[in-house]
């Protein structure tokens, strides 16, 4: 008996918290309390009957917002599209919202259409997402460089319609033949650089086309050449170098290894983009391009309602989703010199050597550090704090957690299709937190 009665006692103290939890006090159910989903806009070809029969059947179902993103389009429809952010695309959005609030659902906007950010009439290969290209060169006491100091940058084109999309996660049924980066191609690949011109925007049925990254066959333009010699002397000789490419500097005493910085056009498009919004991935390191990709916005929700809107939405920073990466901006160096307090130049030999040694990664680290303060400050707050009203962040990117903490809303994101990540949650508090996948 003594011993059911410390086996009860036993279980009462165990199930006290689980009592005291029951007894919680949840608050009332809302629509931000209620599940969400996303509402691709294909082709944007929608209209107000259809949307409102959509929405009621979205609150009958129970869910509490939809997130809107206008992407491409379904062949066959294209007399029903509609421009992004045009008059016709403006009247559509009102009603939405309208609705939204008649229903009680939230509405939450991309500041754009796919993703990443990018595309639409006013973004050009200068406010383009850019990459750094680099060449060595070597020369001993009293020699001059025979060659020039130039980088072609070779041509590419990565389309949807070329591509065999397979699996790459975890469910794929039988071995890839390509990769994110490298995609296998279809036999006879009906999109070839040839037939397609500069700009972009130049090029017709870009919603057929279904561009994903293109490199156009170009010079690219010197950054910085350096010398080094085996003592650790390091001299620029950027101005000593002729439009041509010609170097007019004979090699002083001793062995001297060259590096020249170029930089090249990434080439990214914007994935999925809906009508009007195709076209080339800005610059997220420059604040100068960023705010004028911003400024179509501007105009265009400037003087409308959007009491009916809860957040503005960026899904998301993808770009590297490309063959390369975007790890650069023209005013790099600068940027570098004043945020970690040296001369990255004086340093390209450790940055591009592929040392595992203290040295070569802390200047890894450093110039990894300084691609996370551009997307903060160049990208990341002046979305959130000099154009719109409420921001809310999706990406996939680690490199960009900073960024997501200074975000209104934080994602709970799944990184590479593998398992679910909260790193979102795990950042300064602030509600809510929003699952991308579950």
């Amino acid at each position: 008996m003594m011993i059911l009665k410390r086996a009860l006692a036993v279980y009462i103290v165990c199930c006290i918290p689980f009592l005291m939890a029951a007894q919680v006090n949840w608050p009332p159910i809302d629509h931000t309390t209620r599940p969400w989903t996303r509402w691709w806009w294909q082709g944007s070809a929608v209209n107000e009957k259809d949307l409102s029969w959509c929405m009621e059947q979205y609150r009958q179902a129970g869910l509490g917002g939809v997130e809107i993103t206008p992407i491409y389009g379904v062949a066959g429809f294209e007399n029903q599209f509609i421009d992004y952010l045009s008059p016709r695309w403006m009247e559509v959005f009102a009603h939405t919202l309208k609705e939204g609030k008649r229903l009680d659902l939230g509405i939450d906007m991309a500041t754009g259409t796919g993703w990443p950010f990018g595309g639409g009439p006013g973004i050009t290969e200068i406010e383009a997402c850019k990459n750094f290209e680099f060449k060595r060169y070597t020369l001993s006491a009293g020699q001059r460089l025979h060659d020039t100091i130039h980088f072609v940058q070779q041509p590419l084109v990565r389309a949807v319609g070329n591509q065999i999309y397979e699996t790459q996660g975890i469910y794929k049924t039988e071995p890839t033949k390509g990769t994110i980066q490298d995609p296998a191609l279809l036999p006879g690949a009906r999109i070839k650089i040839e037939d397609l011109v500069q700009p972009i925007s130049a090029n017709k049925n870009l919603q057929a086309l279904a561009l994903d990254q293109v490199k156009f066959r170009k010079r690219l333009p010197l950054q910085t050449l350096m010398a080094y010699s085996e003592d650790g002397q390091s001299i620029e000789l950027t101005d000593k170098v002729s439009t041509d490419g010609v170097l007019d500097w004979t090699a002083p005493h001793g062995h001297w290894n060259l590096y020249a910085i170029f930089m090249g056009w990434h080439g990214k498009m914007v994935e999925r983009a809906a009508p009007d919004g195709e076209g080339e991935v800005i610059d997220h390191f420059s604040i100068a391009h960023v705010h004028k990709y911003l400024d179509r916005f501007d105009q265009a929700f400037g003087s409308m309602d959007l009491s009916g809107l809860r957040a503005f939405f960026n899904d998301s920073y993808e770009v590297d989703d490309a063959r390369g990466q975007s790890n650069w901006t023209e005013a790099f160096f600068d940027e570098f010199s004043s945020r970690r307090g040296y001369d990255l130049k004086k340093h390209l030999p450790a940055l591009l050597g592929g040392g595992n040694d203290e040295y070569s990664l802390g200047i890894l680290y450093d110039y990894r550090q300084t691609i996370d303060d551009l997307l903060l400050d160049h990208f990341t707050i002046p979305w959130k704090t000099g154009h719109t009203q409420k921001i809310k962040s999706y990406v996939t990117n680690l490199m960009v957690l900073r960024p997501i903490s200074s975000t209104c809303i934080r994602p709970l994101i799944s990184l590479k299709r593998k398992a679910l990540s909260s790193c979102g949650i795990n950042l300064p508090v602030r509600r809510p937190i929003l699952p991308e996948k579950m």
